[in-house]
Order: structure tokens, then sequence, then C-alpha cells
């Protein structure tokens, strides 16, 4: 009785993120700062929106089986945004100061970051990223890197 709590604990755990933020009509600014993630079997953060300004600084990301930050266009139901939400300006998600180590996503584009917003990235590491299209990062935004290290990662 109970590896079967244990087995159904670990299973909505797997699935879950860390962090959501729904899709919002109204602009969210979002900042993470000076915090150590390890060991995740989700996402850190989850997102379903294109009008959130996202700042991650000075953080550190390690041991992850699945992207850290993950932005897509459909909100969790699978809805697709509206034509109202469409209408407002594509935010960033900003990283500064992070390091992003031995992270293995199994299936998917980008193995630490996947965002439908424009990426800027200062003084960051990407270090052992195993992912499918953009092993590291995958964007559909522009993107602006700056003093950002790659290393040891590789795209499948």
């Amino acid at each position: 009785m109970n590896i079967t709590l244990l087995s159904l604990t670990l299973s909505s755990l797997h699935s879950s993120p860390f962090l959501s933020l729904p899709g919002q009509i109204n602009k969210i600014n979002f900042k993470v700062k000076n915090i150590y993630c390890s060991n995740f079997f989700g996402n850190f953060l989850r997102t379903g929106s294109i009008n959130e300004d996202i700042l991650i600084k000075n953080s550190h990301f390690t041991g992850f089986l699945d992207r850290v930050v993950y932005s897509n266009q459909e909100n969790f139901f699978g809805e697709k945004f509206s034509e109202q939400q469409r209408t407002y300006k594509i935010e960033n998600t900003r990283l500064e100061n992070c390091v992003f180590s031995n992270i293995k996503t199994s299936g998917g584009n980008g193995g630490a970051i996947f965002t439908i917003r424009n990426l800027i990235a200062k003084n960051c590491e990407f270090n052992g990223i195993t992912g499918h299209i953009g092993a590291c990062i995958y964007t559909c935004g522009k993107m602006d890197l700056s003093n950002t290290i790659f290393a040891n990662s590789k795209g499948y």
C-alpha cells in the first residue's frame, strides 16, 4: 500500500511544474533571484502566456529531467490564445548570471529553455544539456546572448 501511494505521488510530481503562471490577459512581471534548484523531474517554471516579463537572476539549476523554463502558446487546458491576447506585445524572458547544468530533456525542443518570447541571456553558462532541436535553448522570438558559455551539450 505504501508503494502505491509513493508511485502516485511521484507520478503527480513528475508532470507538475514547481511554479506555473497560467495564461493571463493582464501583464505579469515575474522575478526570481538568488535560488538554487537541484534534481527536479519537471519544469521549474511553466507559463502559458506571451504577456509576462520574466527575469531569472543569479540562480543555479542542475539535475533536471525536463526543461527549466517552458513557455508555450497554449494555456494548460490545450486552448490556443484568443485574438485579444495575441494583440499584446511579446515580452522577454531574461536570464542574468545563471548556471544551467546536467539537464537531460527526453523529448521536444530546447533542453534547458523553451520559450515563445524574446530571450536575453547575459553572463550565463549552459553545461551538460541534452535536448532535441536547440539542445540548450529553443525560442520563437529574438535572441540576444552576451558573455554566455555553452559547453558539453548536444542535440539528438
